[in-house]
């Protein structure tokens, strides 16, 4: 496979934009359902309290980019970038797992649940955007 450096960011930037979009999508559609994704909002002996569209969408920003600039890096310096990339992508899913899950008690396992899909939900869509869409065809 090979890869354009400018075309991966290119390509890294709209998947962000993807995820952040079906973030924001997933995010409204269930607190429509009902969901509020209660958070503790200072810290873990905090208030509790709904948590904003902005975090969600913050974090699945930075983590496309984070996520573009570790690819770029491994085609600019390794000799298998992509087996890398998938290595470390579905690691860091696996451990991002551990922020939703060892949320207090006092939020309910649903809540958790669905921000582990927010999770998968991201990862996909930006890692199968960056390996489907980065590479350059070749006639």
């Amino acid at each position: 496979m090979t890869f354009s450096i400018r075309r991966l960011f290119r390509i890294g930037f709209l998947t962000t934009c993807l995820a952040v979009a079906s973030n924001s999508i997933y995010f409204g559609l269930s607190r429509l359902a009902g969901e509020t994704y209660p958070m503790p909002m200072n810290g873990t002996g905090s208030r509790i309290a709904p948590m904003p569209i902005l975090m969600p969408v913050i974090a699945t920003a930075l983590l496309g980019l984070t996520a573009t600039l570790f690819f770029v890096l491994l085609v600019r310096f390794t000799r298998q970038p992509v087996v890398i990339f998938l290595s470390v992508a579905c690691t860091a899913l696996f451990v991002s797992f551990g922020g939703p899950l060892s949320l207090p008690e006092a939020i309910p396992l649903h809540s958790r649940l669905l921000l582990c899909g927010m999770h998968i939900l991201t990862a996909a869509l930006i890692t199968i955007g960056l390996l489907r869409w980065g590479p350059v065809r070749r006639p």
